[in-house]
């Protein structure tokens, strides 16, 4: 298996010509993940598409393919919780395989306002969310800082990404030392990356879900056994890249749901304003309003039943002027992606409690 440093990543992209577009991620993902899984159609840029399997036998539901899973550690009498922000399930995926082999948690949904939750007496707290800007997303940040946390537990952090993971880890432990805890263990989870709104998913599915699920069983056999690590730091080149290319893009985030429109194809339904975590989205007219409150989860764009939300590159975007804002939009033939093993009605909850080997 190969993995690309971030700085080599940044390179890739900043040399490969976007007018090529998907070609670049096409090379990353040759250079990424060299590894075939036996049942996947992905097989690098040489070879030929295969005709995709069913998707039952890609993408077996979650309840049984863990029901059989191993608790390991001595944590039956421990309790655990789970704290989870995820927009396309990757994260709440990752979050649910890591309960189910560790004896068992309680899984909390970050979202606006969810501030009561306390975890004064949990044995292991854990945090998973995808990585936003080369940082933690800001919903999870806002909430770990008014979290109360027993200061003897073991505290973790899965971050899923698919190429930089910037500082996240470096936020949680200095939102942790605030509260005289420390951040014990940290670890990044490659998933499929879903940023519709600008390009296809990528690594294919077919290869990327099952080699995540396997990677997220690895890390909670460790997360089990109360392992220490040092967690990943931010590069040297990404540290001094980050000003550059990441603090345009969240001066003027709060414009990134000017992009956002629907077609005659709303019936609505209204599911675009029950699971956007932020509660950003109202109803006017029987039609969606988004309210200049967005992280760029884009749950309600990959799970509209009609796939009657569509992006246009917002004016101040425009303004920026690079590559990636020339790249912004959402065609109506792109595959938006989510997680297979998450529903819509999983992301409008509030949390769940998975008992070891699975859902309860």
């Amino acid at each position: 298996m190969c993995y690309v440093l971030d700085f080599e990543l940044l390179l890739l992209i900043k040399v490969c010509k976007f007018s090529e577009f998907p070609r670049p991620f096409q090379i990353i993902n040759y250079l990424f993940f060299k590894e075939v899984d036996k049942r996947n159609t992905y097989s690098g840029l040489h070879k030929k598409k295969k005709k995709p399997l069913h998707s039952m036998q890609l993408f077996p539901n979650f309840a049984t393919k863990t029901k059989n899973a191993k608790c390991f550690g001595k944590s039956k009498d421990m309790k655990n919780v789970i704290y989870y922000f995820s927009g396309t399930g990757n994260s709440l995926n990752a979050a649910r395989i890591i309960a189910s082999m560790i004896g068992g948690a309680t899984l909390v949904a970050v979202k606006k306002d969810t501030y009561s939750h306390l975890a004064t007496d949990a044995d292991r707290v854990g945090f998973v969310c995808p990585v936003y800007e080369w940082d933690i997303p800001e919903p999870m940040k806002c909430f770990a800082e008014q979290l109360t946390i027993n200061n003897k537990a073991y505290v973790f952090m899965v971050a899923t990404y698919i190429a930089v993971h910037g500082r996240c880890f470096e936020t949680m432990d200095s939102i942790l030392k605030e509260k005289g805890l420390r951040l014990h263990y940290g670890r990044t989870l490659r998933c499929v990356a879903s940023q519709c709104v600008a390009y296809e998913p990528f690594p294919s599915p077919h290869f990327m879900v099952p080699r995540s699920d396997r990677h997220a069983r690895k890390i909670a056999k460790e997360i089990a056994a109360k392992k220490h690590n040092n967690y990943p730091r931010m590069s040297v080149i990404t540290r001094k890249l980050y000003g550059k290319m990441m603090q345009p893009f969240m001066n003027v985030q709060h414009e990134y749901d000017k992009g956002f429109y629907t077609t005659d194809k709303c019936i609505g339904c209204g599911l675009c304003q029950r699971i956007c975590p932020t509660k950003n989205i109202t109803f006017s007219n029987k039609h969606p309003v988004w309210n200049h409150n967005c992280n760029g989860c884009n749950s309600c764009v990959v799970y509209c039943p009609t796939k009657a939300i569509l992006f246009k590159t917002p004016e101040a975007y425009e303004k920026l002027d690079n590559a990636v804002t020339h790249r912004l939009g959402l065609p109506d033939n792109r595959t938006r992606y989510h997680n297979p093993h998450i529903t819509a009605k999983d992301l409008i909850s509030d949390g769940e409690e998975v008992v070891s080997g699975g859902l309860q």
